[in-house]
């Protein structure tokens, strides 16, 4: 048989794990912890075991599993899906919106969701495949653009009077068991039987295994990479339905955070974030253990806020057992490297960066239109007071980022670094009377340990950047929530307040800051083994450790300092507000990246702008301030910066290679590719002998 005939399910299931159980050990493992933390809990609630709240569990599990299910198609295909929760919210607020204003019948809305989700897949797919943009910023945008859209469409407006057929799924019953879990375990049945039996399901682990060798064994990648996040918002679109059937309503907050969770379900579950491995079972009993753990804590009266840590460390820990378990068995670690292509003459738009001098041309042009827009844009006090004041808190926090992209790291946890660290320093001054400059510096200890972990999980571990920050995103939020709760703490010091109020010479203090930070920056950056080791690492980080430099010890401290710069900037932000909040910080995080890619420095690493940094930020800042002031929908400020942010990714490959595909970007955002040992290759080649 001709090597290109060989089928590609014959090496896929040949790079499976063999295993004599009938499932999985981690589905084992889940299978005990669901009734232990039941049991567990039982002193602390009795009526924890009860049968109405298990049925409850039952029905609140329900919705989550379904949207897990569909993200573990992504991610055993090697990709990921950050727009699960907008995705729920679009299809659920725009459903609701032409059923109960429209006059769109019932029926017709039950598949409404469905086929919104299914669109949305649709165009995580082809931006992925065919546009060629890393999944991870692919998605991130459509998070941003499709969250943007809801609340523009939607507004603050809940959508009740639902008719009975929507809410069917979410509150109908089937004797005693709710009708959701029905539907639950038919999607489970369903997931696991494409996986297992269909070439559908097989090209999904081989894809994830080794993409490289399902192209040259005839696997047409892109179709089905485009069918796995289909199957991904559709199922999104189902877990919505439910969802609005047991809220009776639909807003903007309906998908809140559900990316968040069905990420952790799937990861908890045993699907591999490095692809080619996972099931529906593990994912559904993942849900199942999660559900428990949040039940539990509310009956025992124990801050639901400590759910959000809980499901952070557990992200971390199920990723960082898979990349050791991987490392141990079957793998090895190598840099990821960019597929061999020819060389084309450079085009106009290779040429173009944003970053030098082109980002001073988009503000200047930014500018100028919101002048246009509005006459009071273009004054100096609104320009000092408001623009740079607010550009300087960004504008720290995406400094620091830079330096972590530019080792090809990446930081998610910076907004909530701003919460945490912030409203520690609060609280020592408003309620234990420690004085300001003790307190802001137990702040910004506070910002480093952040940054520490971040970079012990990442260098010692080997969990992705993304994945790892992602779950301190959680774990550092639900303590800032746990600490401080919702409450703004105010009445802070005249010596705080300046650092964000004051205007010294007519300056404000927080620009000051920012052109102070941004020097420092620049001498780490060109002129300290710190700054040139982490350009190099993001460079070629093997090259670097075969040279003897100790590569783990310079991205620790890249992460260490960007948590620094992000409470920095919690400080000013804090004297600014004239208070500190544990819900402060949030999408700090995408406004900081987007600064960052749009000022030059590259998703690859290797390279950073630290000037373009900052005009980026600024032009975060004047988009921000004169949307406001035009009364332009400060939505479209959300949908603008996810577009510029998967612009800005092409325009990026471009400018390293006249003809770099954007799909070279894949390998950012995850851990070097495995490489599959002579013990696994034999035992393809013994399915291809015997076949």
């Amino acid at each position: 048989m001709p090597p290109n005939a060989i089928s590609a399910s014959l090496v896929a299931r040949a790079l499976r794990p063999a295993t004599k159980l009938p499932i999985d050990g981690t589905s084992l493992v889940l299978l005990l912890a669901v009734p232990g933390c039941l049991l567990a809990f039982r002193p602390f609630a009795p009526q924890i075991l009860s049968t109405q709240n298990l049925l409850d569990l039952l029905q609140q599990m329900s919705y989550l599993a379904i949207a897990a299910v569909g993200t573990t198609f992504v991610m055993v295909a090697a990709r990921i899906d950050l727009s699960i929760g907008s995705a729920v919210t679009v299809a659920t607020t725009t459903s609701a919106l032409l059923v109960v204003k429209h006059g769109v019948p019932g029926p017709v809305g039950i598949l409404l969701p469905i086929l919104i989700g299914s669109a949305v897949g649709l165009a995580n797919g082809l931006l992925v495949t065919k546009a060629r943009v890393n999944s991870v910023i692919a998605t991130l945008g459509t998070m941003i653009v499709l969250a943007g859209a809801a609340a523009l469409v939607v507004g603050g407006e809940t959508i009740a009077g639902l008719p009975a057929s929507m809410v069917y799924l979410g509150t109908a019953t089937f004797g005693t068991i709710p009708v959701a879990a029905f539907v639950l375990l038919a999607v489970w049945l369903g997931a696991e039987y494409v996986l297992r039996m269909t070439r559908f399901g097989r090209y999904c682990y081989h894809i994830g295994s080794n993409e490289r060798a399902a192209t040259l064994n005839g696997v047409p990648v892109s179709r089905y990479v485009i069918g796995y996040f289909i199957v991904g918002g559709a199922l999104a679109g189902l877990a919505g339905l439910i969802l609005i059937g047991r809220l009776f309503s639909a807003n903007v907050d309906t998908g809140a955070d559900m990316e968040l969770q069905a990420i952790a379900v799937t990861v908890i579950g045993g699907t591999s974030l490095f692809g080619g491995r996972g099931s529906a079972t593990g994912t559904v009993l993942a849900a199942a253990l999660v559900t428990v753990i949040s039940n539990g804590l509310t009956q025992t009266d124990i801050s639901v806020y400590w759910g959000i840590a809980v499901t952070g460390g557990l992200i971390i820990v199920a990723v960082g057992l898979d990349s050791l378990r991987r490392r141990d068995v079957d793998i090895v670690n190598v840099p990821p490297t960019l597929r061999p292509r020819e060389r084309r003459a450079p085009t106009l738009l290779s040429r173009l960066a944003l970053g030098d001098h082109l980002i001073w041309f988009v503000v200047g042009s930014a500018v100028i239109a919101m002048a246009v827009l509005s006459p009071s844009f273009l004054t100096v006090d609104n320009i000092l007071d408001n623009v740079l004041r607010q550009s300087a808190v960004i504008g720290i926090v995406a400094l620091g980022m830079t330096f972590v992209i530019a080792t090809r790291g990446l930081d998610l946890s910076v907004g909530s670094n701003i919460a945490l660290s912030s409203s520690v320093m609060a609280i020592l001054i408003r309620q234990n009377g420690v004085p300001l400059w003790p307190a802001i510096l137990t702040g910004l200890l506070i910002g480093c340990a952040i940054g520490l972990v971040n970079g012990a999980i990442v260098t010692a571990l080997r969990v992705p950047p993304f994945i790892a920050t992602l779950g301190m995103l959680s774990v550092v939020r639900g303590l800032a929530l746990v600490q401080a709760g919702t409450s703004p703490i105010d009445v802070l010091p005249s010596g705080l307040l300046y650092l964000g109020r004051g205007s010294p010479l007519g300056i404000p203090m927080p620009v000051i800051l920012l052109v102070s930070t941004w020097i420092v920056c620049e001498y780490l950056m060109r002129w300290t083994r710190f700054g040139r080791y982490g350009l190099a690492i993001g460079g070629n980080e093997e090259a670097v450790r075969l040279s003897g430099i100790p590569v783990d010890r310079y991205k620790l401290a890249t992460y260490v300092f960007c948590g620094l710069l992000a409470a920095i900037a919690g400080v000013i932000l804090a004297g600014r507000l004239g208070a500190a909040q544990a819900t402060s910080g949030g999408g700090f995080e995408l406004s900081a990246i987007a600064a960052v890619v749009v000022g030059g420095t590259s998703l690859l690493g290797g390279r950073a702008r630290l000037t373009g940094t900052l005009g980026g930020a600024i032009l975060v800042g004047v988009l921000n301030n004169g949307m406001q002031l035009s009364s332009i929908d400060t939505n479209w400020i959300d949908i603008t910066i996810g577009l510029v942010m998967v612009l800005a990714v092409g325009l990026d490959a471009r400018r390293r290679d006249g003809n770099v595909r954007l799909g070279d970007l894949l390998e950012r955002f995850r851990s070097p590719r495995p490489i599959v040992l002579p013990d696994v290759q034999a035992r393809a080649s013994e399915e291809v002998r015997r076949e």
